[in-house]
């Protein structure tokens, strides 16, 4: 991206102002910010989880694109545009799902025939990228929040909605919603469409309910690493995908337990890029 444009970028007074600015510029500079190609292997195992409501999940169908006219919207896909969601864990998938103790749901597991070459929001020395990771991956509301993420959620400073804030404070994905007034779904859908039309397979992203990624400093930090994260993948990557197994379950109290991790970061972590310093 032209330096000019970065800087007015960052200098916008608002979160609105600046995804109503980084939109309308032309294609070919939204296109220059998005981050690396990641690479899944042939062999990965990867997972999908479905609520059980009261029809058995047990046919292949039910676990490829679903028809378009099933399809409302998501994070990154519109109504009627069907996405394939994945996860190289599935640890994390009943949460995400919005499960309760002692709800059945359905399990897939899938492997990968070959390569998969998706796209990413994973990118050094680009505050741009950063920013629009961080909103791509934000929690859509306080409701999504656990009673103990949501007493930690109280003691971060997030009364200041400068763009600078957001990107310094690893925090900030748990509470960029406060500072949007639009649809949350209608951005990340937008970003999705940038990341779709660089790599037709799909691109990697990170669950909100996930350790902490950063990009956008002299390098990229991921807590998981690069690899372990969720994946959308449209039409053509799942084509390169194949059905293991499906298996029922139920979601217990201690998994419940398990997955009730607060997803505030914990740890101190340093990030450099051109002269800003991210830290917990």
């Amino acid at each position: 991206m032209e330096r000019r444009l970065e800087k007015q970028l960052l200098q916008c007074k608002s979160l609105d102002e600046f995804v109503t600015m980084f939109f309308g510029l032309s294609k070919q500079q939204q296109m220059s910010v998005l981050g690396d190609e990641i690479r899944i292997p042939k062999g990965t195992r990867l997972y999908r989880a479905r609520k059980y409501e009261g029809i058995p999940l047990t046919h292949e169908n039910d676990w490829w694109l679903p028809p378009a006219d099933k399809v409302k919207k998501g994070r990154f896909n519109y109504p009627k545009k069907p996405v394939l969601y994945v996860s190289i864990t599935d640890f994390i998938l009943p949460r995400e799902i919005e499960l309760n103790v002692n709800e059945k749901y359905y399990l897939a597991k899938y492997e990968c025939k070959e390569d998969i070459r998706v796209g990413s929001l994973l990118e050094s020395h680009n505050r741009i990228t950063c920013l629009l990771h961080k909103i791509a991956m934000a929690v859509e509301s306080v409701e999504k929040m656990t009673e103990d993420e949501k007493m930690e959620l109280q003691k971060c400073k997030c009364e200041d909605g400068s763009i600078s804030n957001f990107i310094g404070d690893l925090n900030s994905v748990f509470y960029i919603y406060k500072f949007l007034h639009r649809d949350l779904y209608d951005i990340t859908n937008k970003i999705a469409d940038l990341l779709f039309q660089k790599n037709p397979n799909g691109f990697r992203y990170c669950s909100c309910y996930e350790p902490i990624e950063v990009s956008g400093g002299s390098s990229v930090v991921t807590l998981a690493g690069e690899f372990i994260a969720n994946y959308a993948l449209t039409e053509a990557g799942a084509k390169k995908l194949k059905l293991i197994d499906t298996a029922e379950r139920l979601y217990t109290e201690e998994e419940y337990k398990n997955n009730d991790r607060k997803m505030f970061i914990s740890v101190n972590l340093e990030v450099y890029n051109e002269g800003y310093k991210l830290k917990n």
